[in-house]
């Protein structure tokens, strides 16, 4: 099975076929050394392996004192990360980060993969683009806005209270001329040259 321990006869029984720089592991395997590399295990690889979707980075590394296949290819690879030449090794690596030689302008920065992916509504750039930072912009509009919006609700407040004012002295006026009516009724109309 893919990943599994090759196994050979020693003495009665099996025992895992081990690897290292002078045991390489036979065609179709790789050297397994994820145990701190105490005890290293040729592993079965992946006959029909995935290709991860990334390019390996250029290998730049010259060491040749230690080689060692740690991988066959993609599929002997955890999550993402790709099997790639390294010096005179193949081994698993990680996606490497386009931020980590990557120069951006002043005032911006390089949008990484752990970042959120749209720090501004309409703006969504991918790992490795410049962003312009524009955090100030961003605050001085949604101050105006707020500002606009607690105007807004204060002049609605002040019209309100203009309609219930002119309500009430209309309601006051109508009132009084009511009342001035019932009196005239009940006493007859009063006179102020009478006297």
């Amino acid at each position: 099975m893919v990943g599994d321990p090759i196994l050979e006869p020693q003495g009665t029984g099996l025992h895992d076929l081990t690897c290292g720089t002078t045991l390489p592991c036979p065609n179709g395997t790789y050297c397994n050394t994820d145990l701190m590399d105490t005890y290293a295990t040729c592993c079965v690889s992946d006959t029909d392996p995935p290709v991860k979707n990334w390019t390996c980075p250029p290998n730049t590394f010259t060491d040749d004192e230690f080689c060692l296949d740690t991988c066959n290819n993609d599929g002997d690879c955890r999550h993402t990360e790709k099997c790639c030449e390294h010096g005179c090794n193949r081994e698993c690596m990680h996606r490497p980060d386009p931020c980590e030689t990557k120069k951006c302008p002043s005032r911006s920065y390089c949008q990484r993969e752990d970042m959120p992916p749209c720090p501004l509504p309409g703006q969504c750039p991918t790992p490795g683009d410049c962003v312009v930072v524009v955090v100030v912009v961003a605050v001085a509009l949604a101050a105006v806005v707020v500002v606009v919006k607690v105007v807004a609700a204060a002049v609605v407040v002040v019209v309100v209270l203009v309609v219930v004012v002119i309500v009430a002295a209309a309601i006051i006026v109508v009132v009084v001329v009511v009342a001035v009516a019932v009196v005239e009724a009940v006493v007859g109309p009063t006179n102020s040259s009478a006297m």
